[in-house]
């Protein structure tokens, strides 16, 4: 995106430099990363009534030492299935706003990312969140994190500021995460 917009905007050649490249881009190129998380995501998964006789959890209960039977009318957090039908709506949901509403937007379970200019303000994360929104599955208020060129997200920190000067999209640790794991 970066090398078609400046040979766009510079009326560069398809063969000039990546240095050529970011001199010629306008001013106003600012990269920004608007991110949003799905409230009670498992409980938002739609599923009709009579999915409930496919979704029963078996316990045994320590002092009776029978087993019980419930339904469960959302997915499950551990079970291997729930991954992957959990999965398919946040991929669905990401491609209608990519092929929609022209939002480069990613997701990862139920993180999702929307990358933008800064003159867009926040209209391409508003527009992924009211495509969440008409599929049902509401991001939570409490974990919504404006556009903004430098973000933590999914436990890395996130810099898009020096994507105008030298290309380089940079990820690091979060403050504070090296220690957890060194």
């Amino acid at each position: 995106m970066v090398a078609w917009l400046a040979l766009l905007w510079g009326g560069l050649g398809s063969g000039a430099s990546t240095a050529e490249v970011l001199r010629a881009l306008p001013d106003w190129f600012i990269p920004v990363l608007g991110i949003d998380d799905l409230k009670d995501a498992f409980l938002q998964m739609p599923s009709a009534p009579w999915h409930a006789a496919f979704n029963n959890v078996a316990t045994l209960n320590p002092f009776s030492r029978s087993w019980e039977f419930s339904e469960a009318r959302c997915c499950l957090f551990g079970f291997r299935s729930v991954v992957r039908s959990f999965c398919r709506l946040p991929c669905l949901l990401t491609a209608v706003a990519r092929r929609v509403c022209c939002v480069p937007a990613t997701s990862f379970f139920d993180d999702f990312g929307a990358l933008a200019l800064a003159i867009h303000r926040q209209v391409p994360q508003a527009a992924l969140g009211r495509i969440l929104e008409l599929a049902g599955s509401t991001p939570a208020e409490d974990k919504h994190r404006p556009m903004s060129p430098a973000r933590v997200w999914l436990g890395a920190f996130v810099n898009l500021t020096t994507v105008p000067s030298d290309g380089m999209l940079r990820v690091s640790s979060k403050d504070g995460a090296v220690h957890k794991v060194v």
